[in-house]
């Protein structure tokens, strides 16, 4: 009976770390998978710092292009990415008049 009942609590706390697809960023899925979203090594947290140089004149620009990517994979929730697999090119095709629509 013990076990029963530790079984079933122990799936009412699972149920407290599960959410809902609409609740999933995609970037978050991301950086769980892959690690950090950066363009260059040196923006992430344990990243490789230049090593000569006290100036880095194309820092704003890799900022810049972080920032841009940050927004974009965490403006898609895992729900939108289920709810556009039936319109999902297949691999070599091209929709309608060649051009893909992307969401900005």
């Amino acid at each position: 009976m013990w076990k029963a009942h530790s079984a079933r609590q122990a799936g009412t706390e699972l149920g407290r770390y599960i959410r809902s697809p609409d609740e999933y960023k995609v970037g978050e899925i991301l950086e769980a998978a892959e690690g950090e979203i950066a363009p260059v090594s040196c923006l992430t947290k344990d990243g490789n710092k230049c090593g000569g140089n006290c100036y880095c004149y194309t820092m704003a620009f890799w900022k810049g292009l972080e920032d841009h990517i940050n927004a974009y994979v965490n403006s898609y929730t895992l729900r939108d990415l289920l709810n556009e697999k039936d319109s999902t090119l297949k691999c070599g095709s091209l929709p309608e008049g060649g051009v893909v629509k992307i969401r900005t």
